[in-house]
């Protein structure tokens, strides 16, 4: 909508005139651009809008950071237990080899210095175990321990053993 320009002529001098013939132009581009940007505004964002939006992004990559490091670290846990597992069915095939004749209880494993192993042999309470036939049954706990972390873990192996004579039922 075009309004006629209206000439105030103070001055004599031309560019003056001229000057003060674009300024009410200029305003008056100014107010319909302003009444038709508020019908208009909703093409874009505002700022607060995209704030809110990066925040909410943050906090999901924060969160998914987070798992992630969970995940890792879950992942070297179970690593170290497995290793510990590993290592214990290893002593125990060792002793196992030599029937369960050890002069040390305790030790360290080879080529493995954070992990170290502990021996308790006892009798194992049971009904089975009788004085005539001379049969005893042992229990034979292997434990693995390691610190992870400052953090004591320690990993147990049990299993039963038959000391004495075994006679075949005929």
């Amino acid at each position: 909508m075009e309004t006629p320009v209206q000439e105030q002529s103070v001055y004599s001098h031309p560019w003056i005139r001229v000057k003060q013939m674009f300024i009410p132009s200029l305003s008056i581009l100014l107010q319909e651009n302003l009444q038709s940007s508020t019908l208009k505004n909703d093409k874009g964002f505002s700022l607060l809008e995209v704030i809110v939006a990066l925040l909410i992004m943050a906090g999901g990559f924060l969160a998914v950071v987070n798992l992630f490091s969970g995940s890792v670290r879950s992942v070297d846990l179970s690593g170290q237990y497995l290793k510990a597992v590993s290592l214990a069915n290893s002593k125990m095939s060792e002793l196992e080899i030599g029937n369960y004749l050890v002069n040390d209880k305790s030790g360290k494993f080879e080529n493995e210095e954070n992990y170290r192993w502990e021996l308790n042999i006892e009798p194992y309470d049971s009904n089975l175990n009788e004085k005539d036939p001379r049969i005893q049954l042992q229990k034979i706990l292997l434990k693995v321990l390691w610190v992870d972390n400052g953090k004591p873990r320690n990993l147990e192996l049990a299993t039963l053993r038959l000391n004495g004579n075994t006679y075949p039922i005929t």
